[in-house]
């Protein structure tokens, strides 16, 4: 009889405490810093730094953003960071093809422009009025 195998298995061993190695090492890492603190700092601010180091080794003993270990989503965060970046565009095309889909921006007039532009508007609703009162007093008399 065949069987499928699957491929792309992603568990890890549990150790001890239902913990994977990965996890074991975070928390006893999280734990000798706060082992450190506690014998050199005083107890109010060994409070304070402890609750940040418990925080951070929890974090990263259990935390998987999108599906990942939180070690490696900061690690990609970096690289992402410090990569050079690149800008992709269609450089010198022309026709229908390439134009599709892209708005063009609407072209900005100058102050001088656009003063012209509503002194001809409102020269257009003066002669407007002016052509309605004509209207108006022909048609009273």
């Amino acid at each position: 009889m065949k069987f499928q195998v699957p491929q792309y298995i992603d568990i890890e061993d549990r150790i001890a405490f239902q913990l994977t190695a990965k996890q074991l090492g975070w928390l006893g890492m999280g734990g000798l810093i706060l082992f450190v603190l506690w014998h050199y700092l005083t107890f109010s601010i060994f409070l304070i730094w402890g609750a940040i180091v418990a925080l951070f080794s929890v974090a990263f003993a259990f935390y998987r953003p999108y599906g990942l270990p939180l070690t490696a989503f900061i690690g990609h965060g970096f690289v992402f960071l410090l990569s050079p970046k690149q800008m992709v565009w269609l450089r010198g095309a022309s026709g229908r093809m390439a134009d599709e889909g892209v708005k063009k921006p609407k072209k900005r007039n100058s102050e001088e422009e656009e003063a012209a532009l509503k002194l001809k508007a409102k020269e257009k609703a003066l002669k407007n009025l002016d052509r309605y009162a004509k209207i108006l007093d022909i048609n009273s008399k």
